[in-house]
């Protein structure tokens, strides 16, 4: 996945809860997530919408049918020449080679659909592809389980865009977030307050972030998250008390010892040196998984994600080192 730094907005605005409004979405995704604009955009998303397709065929069949059944009201799924449909499922190759072929095989079959149905703009494009993925799924059990063995060695970010479909079939696709806020929310299913508190806190900074030429500088992240901390901590003492019981014993003290030695063991001459502070959790924490992403230089809004929550929990323990104080 090439990397754009930019948050463009493509042209494909739609209500949320309809078929057109979930294909834009998905758009949105692709470009929050580094999909570059160039002249392979289309194929991109377009093989992005069927692996979304594919699995949802295999976590939530139903609901994959009813989806196909209605874009086939919109949008020519069948094509003339069903050799495609076996070439996709029967020569998958390496990673790169499968995910080559598949942005062609997309692309080849566009213009030989039948001229009725056929999609001719970019949303109903991407409904095809994913109902594409969806037949794909059903007709070969096989394909789709090797497309999910596929997709659980991905990163992060591109499992995020892999499962869209069905986690929004859960709603009803009914899409509330902007996407980053989406991949802030998976992040918390277990510590609903802690989620509540840190995505309304993450919504906020997007605002701001979308502004800057590069969205995703992990300092300003940073920043803000351990000013917004500080700002709940010395406003609002008593709006932390449910996130402090939430964390329990265990989570505070863990909490703090990283205060400990990420914040307090990088600071220089008295002053917190908040990089400093984050590359140390980086290399401290989750057995240092983000040192690597970041090392690589990949998966940006994984390193946003992490950064704005440990900076903000920092920036709360800056005024309340020890928040069971609070109570």
């Amino acid at each position: 996945m090439k990397n754009n730094n930019r948050l463009h907005s493509p042209a494909v605005d739609a209500a949320s809860g309809t078929l057109e409004g979930t294909a834009a979405h998905l758009a949105r995704c692709a470009a929050t997530f580094g999909i570059e604009r160039d002249d392979k955009y289309e194929a991109r998303v377009l093989a992005i919408a069927f692996v979304n397709g594919t699995l949802f065929s295999k976590w939530l069949p139903d609901f994959a049918t009813e989806f196909a059944a209605q874009v086939r009201a919109l949008v020519t799924i069948e094509w003339d020449h069903p050799q495609l449909l076996d070439l996709i499922q029967k020569n998958p190759g390496d990673d790169v080679t499968w995910v080559t072929a598949l942005r062609a095989n997309l692309q080849q079959a566009l213009p030989e659909l039948p001229t009725d149905l056929s999609p001719t703009t970019p949303l109903r494009k991407i409904l095809w592809a994913a109902a594409v993925g969806i037949r794909a799924g059903q007709c070969d059990p096989e394909y789709a389980e090797t497309t999910f063995k596929r997709y659980e060695t991905m990163g992060t970010e591109n499992r995020f865009l892999g499962s869209r479909l069905s986690t929004w079939a859960l709603e009803d696709f009914e899409i509330r977030n902007p996407p980053l806020i989406e991949f802030f929310e998976q992040h918390y299913r277990k510590t609903p307050v802690e989620r509540a508190l840190i995505c309304r806190e993450a919504s906020e900074t997007l605002s701001s972030a979308t502004l800057l030429q590069d969205p995703w500088e992990l300092k300003f992240w940073s920043e803000t998250g351990f000013n917004r901390g500080r700002l709940l901590a010395e406003n609002h003492p008593a709006a932390l008390r449910p996130l402090f019981d939430e964390a329990g014993p265990k989570g505070l003290n863990y909490c703090q010892q990283l205060y400990q030695k990420c914040v307090l063991g990088t600071a220089k001459s008295g002053t917190i040196d908040l990089e400093r502070a984050v590359l140390r959790f980086f290399a401290e924490a989750h057995n240092g998984v983000h040192a690597l992403v970041y090392c690589r230089g990949e998966e940006r809004r994984v390193l946003v994600q992490a950064a704005f929550d440990f900076t903000l929990w920092m920036g709360v323990l800056s005024v309340f080192p020890t928040p069971r104080e609070t109570d």
